[in-house]
């Protein structure tokens, strides 16, 4: 029997103090059975908290945005044991099966192999401009997190993510990131952009081995299919930032609140 999934990601209610809408949990979609949260849905641990008596199952991954001002990787302790006993099933290199369906969830962060003739340039580039590089500690020696490390973290998820994959399963696998696992989540105007190979990987050997991918980490949506693996986005995006409808509360025009998929 299909399940009714809801999915959501970039729901940042860290930034939602002056909407009191945008800082609620998302209203639950009608007859979903889980509700899917792809990361950056609010800092630290804070998102258990405010999804922790959830009516359905939340499966939720971390973004780039959830270590901010915490130290990584230990802040992914901090969530499994906030998870403990509540609604939320918290994954990193982790899974779990609900009924027929088996969620495989991480962060994942990215390689910067988006252009490979121009990889050290990547690095500097998403170095000086992404803010995960300016306000994460790592947990071992308090130095800054460095691109160098979401590459180490992510050959660790996909190594996992591989072998998980080779793992026989009956029903429907869903995977769960918060990086882009492939370019084509990055419209055809922006995929040249320089800061580019800090969301997306090409991952689509992969991608193609899963039913549903679901991610976030971009703030527009999308929608596509690679081989029989559908790829979905439904970010909320930042509040206050859509420049084009001023009037709305938040980035992302296209966001769906009560989006589902029957898998």
């Amino acid at each position: 029997m299909a399940m009714k999934i809801q999915i959501a990601s970039d729901l940042h209610h860290e930034m939602s103090q002056h909407c009191h809408e945008l800082a609620c949990p998302l209203p639950l979609a009608p007859g979903a059975d889980a509700l899917v949260l792809a990361g950056d849905i609010h800092e630290g641990t804070n998102a258990i908290d405010i999804y922790s008596d959830y009516p359905v199952p939340v499966v939720y991954v971390h973004g780039n945005h959830e270590p901010l001002n915490n130290r990584y990787p230990a802040l992914i302790s901090d969530l499994e044991d906030r998870a403990v006993g509540t609604a939320v099933r918290f994954l990193q290199n982790d899974q779990f099966t609900f009924g027929e369906i088996r969620f495989l969830g991480a962060c994942m962060w990215t390689d910067y192999l988006q252009f490979p003739l121009h990889f050290n340039d990547s690095l500097e580039i998403a170095r000086h401009g992404m803010i995960e590089h300016k306000l994460v500690r790592r947990s071992g020696d308090g130095r800054m997190f460095q691109p160098e490390d979401a590459r180490m973290h992510q050959r660790e998820t996909l190594l996992w993510l591989r072998e998980q994959l080779d793992v026989p399963f009956l029903g429907k696998t869903i995977v769960v990131t918060h990086h882009i696992p492939s370019p084509r989540s990055i419209p055809h105007a922006h995929q040249q952009h320089a800061l580019a190979p800090a969301y997306a990987s090409n991952l689509e050997l992969l991608v193609e081995r899963a039913d549903l991918w679901i991610h976030g980490h971009a703030h527009w949506s999308c929608d596509y299919r690679i081989g029989k693996c559908r790829v979905i986005c439904n970010p909320r995006g930042r509040p206050g930032r859509n420049r084009k409808y001023p009037e709305l509360p938040y980035e992302n025009a296209e966001f769906q609140p009560a989006l589902t998929v029957d898998v």
